[in-house]
């Protein structure tokens, strides 16, 4: 298995020990670095009255030229505390063209969230608005090239 398949398979199976942070939206600067190499960023966000729970994690590879693969999950929060239902790539933004930055949350009434991304080999600007939905499902929007 290549190291990078591994080290994000890996990440991802440990980050539901670690949802009960994460799914707090507890405010730790570069919580990312403790999670799992790679990992650049990861976001929350839970709906009002907690009907539904979001996380984004973004994994960077690369050297000369960083791409990063984006991750949607949803999360289901229950005595035990949180428990990850699913994960799905974003493939749209993790072709190996797009380095993303954190996820801004910009509406907590459905959860979406603005990603900056600057594409890795022209290096032009670019922003999208993720949505996510029912488990698995999200739309994604290009809304300027800045």
């Amino acid at each position: 298995m290549a190291p990078m398949v591994r080290t994000c398979l890996l990440a991802l199976l440990g980050l539901p020990a670690s949802a009960g942070l994460l799914a707090a939206e507890a405010s730790f600067p570069n919580a990312a670095e403790w999670l799992a190499p790679n990992i650049s960023a990861v976001t929350s966000c839970s709906e009002p009255m907690g009907a539904r729970h979001y996380r984004t994690v973004i994994f960077n590879q690369g050297f000369e030229h960083v791409s990063s693969e984006v991750y949607l999950q949803w999360l289901e929060w229950n005595q035990e505390g949180p428990r990850l239902l699913k994960s799905v790539l974003v493939t749209e933004l993790s072709s190996g063209l797009w380095s993303v930055g954190e996820p801004a949350v910009t509406s907590r009434e459905n959860c979406s969230m603005v990603l900056a991304a600057t594409h890795t080999y022209s290096l032009e600007p670019a922003r999208f608005i993720l949505r996510p939905s029912g488990p698995g499902k999200y739309s994604l929007r290009r809304v300027s090239k800045k």
